[in-house]
């Protein structure tokens, strides 16, 4: 059972608006582009070059790759969703964000992705902000210089058509309602040249090993033993095994 909606609830609009308000709750980093008539077939070849180019990173037991999706926005409704995302707190309306109230408290206001939301556009989502993955999606999709080389040859053409917009980190996130940003094309590539969570796990290591620290490294390796060695004296005094 659906809840009370402004608009028919039933509508494809309504279901389009909710899909949108859900990603842009749920993504902490969103990639719009502008595409300029890229054909079906091309699309399909641009989306199987991204996950062969994911997969290639290698990672194990990966939670990020599978759900990083190309998805093609309407600019009105994704409009709508981006003004309730940014201005409507759940806690106006404990039922949903496509409420009469939700309508009239968003409609006149404005966001940071206004003057972006014209002709044609895309977003890329992740479903947390990983460097690693990011690159892989500039590299492929929005190359600073030359495409990569040996592509489909449909996918090639349908990249061709394609232009990165801007990126938006999410405030929702951050429990920071309205506060999600707007990042440029070099904010976007810092953050893709970032090494990963692994790398900078590597990188603090090595800076404490090189300057001394490994005696640090191994007494926080040892805190939980000898925390576990405590309580285990402790039961057994309690339950006088040591008489």
């Amino acid at each position: 059972t659906q809840p009370p909606s402004y608009r028919a609830a039933a509508s494809r609009k309504t279901q389009l608006h909710r899909h949108y308000l859900s990603l842009l709750r749920s993504t902490p980093l969103m990639l719009l582009f502008q595409h300029n008539n890229v054909r079906a077939t091309e699309w399909v070849a641009l989306r199987r070059e991204l996950s062969t180019q994911l997969a290639k990173l290698g990672l194990t037991d990966d939670p990020i790759t599978p759900h990083i999706k190309v998805t093609i926005l309407r600019n009105g409704v994704f409009d709508a969703a981006v003004k309730i995302a940014d201005h409507f707190d759940k806690k106006d309306d404990p039922l949903h964000a496509t409420s009469k109230k939700a309508y009239f408290k968003t409609y006149k206001r404005s966001h940071k992705l206004k003057a972006l939301l014209s002709g044609p556009i895309g977003c890329v989502t992740f479903p947390d902000v990983s460097p690693e993955h990011l690159k892989v999606v500039m590299d492929l999709m929005f190359p600073a210089g030359k495409p990569m080389k040996g592509l489909d040859p449909a996918a090639r053409q349908g990249l061709d058509k394609l232009i990165l917009m801007a990126a938006r980190v999410d405030g929702h996130v951050a429990g920071k309602m309205g506060k999600a940003e707007v990042m440029d094309r070099s904010k976007i590539a810092w953050v893709s040249a970032l090494p990963g969570y692994e790398g900078l796990r590597s990188q603090i290591v090595a800076v404490l090993q090189t300057m001394g620290g490994g005696d640090l490294v191994r007494n926080l390796e040892s805190i939980p033993v000898g925390v576990v060695r405590t309580l285990d004296g402790h039961r057994k005094n309690m339950a006088g095994e040591f008489e």
